[in-house]
């Protein structure tokens, strides 16, 4: 389930591949079905959003965006990447040629700031190298965690800025609105920081301290 203010978007299935999505207004307590795709994958990610490049751009309607991974989980299905975007004043999805070049961290939420959408993505160094030849076949591949957001003006997906610390529990949010808050706790001492980043669409994008917990018997948060 993804939301953007207040409107949750929420998956329903019986079955990882066969799902249906419900747009629901828990305020006037009204849900809409959305149209179902062509295609169900168990690989697909959504976000729900608007697009900021006209006046009263929630007016012009919300849109939704789907999008899958080159492989289909435990299915060993090779699937084509493939971004759609779903339009509430059309009732209908259409296709997008976007590049879907990094993965999203399934088991971590995203958020909505400001009609756009935000993941904690990762990418493989050997990705940004791969017309290098690969040295040592036995080197153990690297991967670094970022901000991934789907800007529902351009319709394309921007890397925001790098994660604080890669390989801990992390979980992303909203901070006043107009900046994103970032809490991380190490998977062995437990320690726990949050982070801050600057106003969204400041220019450059960075996250700052905000505080930080340590100390002996600290739980694992389930966030």
């Amino acid at each position: 389930m993804v939301h953007c203010d207040g409107l949750m978007l929420c998956k329903c299935a019986d079955h990882l591949r066969f799902a249906n999505l419900a747009l629901w207004n828990p305020a006037t307590r009204k849900f809409r079905w959305v149209d179902p795709v062509d295609v169900i994958t168990s690989s697909e990610y959504y976000g729900i959003g608007y697009s900021n490049s006209k006046k009263k751009a929630r007016d012009d309607g919300y849109k939704i965006v789907r999008f899958t991974c080159g492989l289909e989980g435990n299915y060993e299905i090779n699937v084509v990447p493939q971004v759609e975007i779903y339009e509430f004043k059309t009732n209908s999805w259409r296709t997008i040629g976007v590049k879907v070049d990094a993965d999203v961290k399934i088991t971590r939420k995203c958020v909505a700031v400001m009609g756009n959408m935000y993941w904690i993505a990762f990418r493989d160094h050997e990705e940004e190298d791969e017309e290098e030849e690969e040295e040592d076949e036995e080197e153990e591949e690297e991967e670094y965690e970022f901000i991934r957001c789907f800007d529902f003006s351009d319709e394309t997906f921007k890397d925001v800025c790098f994660c604080p610390t890669s390989y801990v529990n992390s979980h992303l949010s909203c901070f006043n609105g107009d900046s994103l808050s970032l809490l991380q706790q190490g998977r062995s001492s437990r320690n726990i920081e949050v982070w801050v980043s600057n106003k969204l669409g400041d220019g450059d994008v960075s996250f700052s301290k905000y505080f930080s917990l340590s100390g002996p018997g600290l739980p694992a948060l389930r966030v």
